[in-house]
């Protein structure tokens, strides 16, 4: 049994340790607790999803693609029926600053189901809750960016509205050039967070 006096040196050699080890390895140590598969304990290498040869890459973009085929045609959603028309004194970004925030995100959440998918295209992880739809981080493919191109598509000037439902209809149209993966809340946010 360890009498008061060992108890206490251990006590003092754990906050000196702790004291010691600098605030960055401790960052790096939780980071790579946080990006561990759930399944085998190995690190998630997070870069397949942003590279276009992997084969997670092309499964997600072909699903996404074959996707959009089959349900915008007769998709009834309420995003693609808006026809308000949009002018902003701050020209095309302030468009697509408008529209992303809350139009942007809903439009996919919305448009994007897949209750079929119950597991993690990343770590692999099985759950009876939606998955995250994220947005390939890769140059180009993130929600602001396709907004952006959508907006161009029928942008004429400031002055000039540019009708909600047309932006809407072609900003899914635009998301099946890029993956959209389905992903864990965990991954989604590591992935997000570390790429």
């Amino acid at each position: 049994m360890n009498s008061k006096h060992e108890m206490q040196e251990n006590n003092e050699n754990d906050t000196q340790m702790e004291q010691s080890v600098p605030t960055s390895v401790l960052e790096n140590t939780v980071n790579q607790i946080l990006t561990m598969d759930s399944q085998n304990d190995n690190p998630l290498d997070y870069s397949v999803l942003n590279n276009p040869e992997s084969e997670i890459y092309k499964k997600a973009r072909e699903r996404t693609q074959m996707y959009i085929d089959k349900r915008l045609p007769s998709s009834r959603l309420k995003y693609f029926r808006d026809k308000t028309g949009l002018t902003n004194e701050d020209g095309l970004d302030g468009l697509v600053a408008h529209l992303s925030d809350t139009m942007g995100t809903n439009c996919i959440k919305n448009f994007f189901k897949h209750p079929e998918i119950k597991e993690c295209e990343l770590c692999g992880c099985r759950t009876d809750k939606p998955l995250d739809r994220a947005h390939c981080n890769y140059d180009g493919c993130c929600r602001p960016v396709i907004l952006k191109r959508a907006v161009e598509h029928y942008y004429v000037d400031e002055k000039t509205p540019v009708i909600t439902g047309k932006i809407m209809r072609k900003f899914i149209e635009l998301h099946g050039e890029t993956p959209l993966y389905l992903l864990c809340k965990k991954c989604h946010k590591s992935y997000d967070k570390n790429v």
